[in-house]
């Protein structure tokens, strides 16, 4: 099988996002098309329920209920999420069968987590030494991983979270919409690039409160813990700085 190259690049230009620009005149066709895309956002809380398969009560309490922390995204590492890395860098699904997934484990926690991150770290090393993932592949897994790191540790904090993964097969927009804007939500970056993004850009657009989580892309770095199993190390420093911005917007009157 040939190896596809992918490249990526950033949609939106680097440095701060900003949407204060002084109205634009357009043709009526061009208006009409926009002030149709801007009566979508209303409905897409009304749309988010009747599709919540199963949450509907949770997607009420998203709507209309107290502050929480909130991320709808991928995270972790499901079969289906590392089937689809697989395809798109044209690795060998069969390569995970003996891996740890930790959306399997019937009791969910901190520490068992820990565990999972451990074995997954050491697990993915061993591919990448092999040469059978590349650096793109073992990148973006790790950012999945830390990306469940924050989740599990938010959890454990006590604080309120509602979570929708790319798996759970019900999509739940918040992000371009203005409603939900009472709450407090988590921006892990792009897995596959850095600098701004179309969920940077509606967070910011819609004016929701958020906190940026950086979860690195240094290959060096992130596969030489993975080597050593503390691949928890590199998250935690991130925990540590960015936790007090989250208690501190949660805490926040809005």
């Amino acid at each position: 099988m040939s190896q596809v190259k992918y490249k990526f690049q950033n949609l939106y230009r680097e440095g701060e996002l900003g949407f204060n620009l002084s109205p634009l005149r357009f043709d009526l066709r061009t208006a009409a098309i926009l002030l149709g895309a801007k009566a979508k956002t209303v409905w897409i809380p009304l749309k988010n329920i009747f599709q919540s398969k199963g949450r509907f009560f949770q997607s009420i309490k998203l709507l209309l209920g107290k502050k929480q922390v909130v991320f709808c995204g991928s995270f972790g590492t499901s079969p289906l999420l590392t089937e689809m890395f697989c395809e798109r860098h044209s690795i060998d699904f069969s390569l995970f069968e003996q891996y740890g997934f930790y959306c399997n484990d019937p009791n969910p926690s901190l520490d068992n987590y820990r565990g999972y991150l451990r074995r997954d770290g050491l697990f993915l090393a061993d591919l990448y030494d092999r040469s059978e993932i590349n650096v793109d592949f073992f990148l973006s897994v790790a950012h999945l991983l830390g990306r469940e790191y924050f989740i599990e540790k938010i959890r454990s904090a006590g604080l309120g979270i509602f979570v929708n993964g790319y798996s759970s097969g019900s999509n739940i927009n918040v992000y371009t919409t203005p409603f939900y804007s009472q709450h407090v939500f988590i921006d892990f970056g792009s897995i596959v690039g850095t600098g701004n993004y179309p969920r940077l850009a509606d967070l910011k657009y819609f004016k929701k409160n958020f906190v940026k989580i950086r979860l690195g892309n240094n290959l060096d770095e992130l596969l030489a813990l993975a080597r050593a199993g503390t691949l928890e190390k590199h998250f935690e420093q991130e925990w540590e700085l960015k936790y007090p911005q989250i208690l501190q917007a949660m805490t926040k009157p809005r």
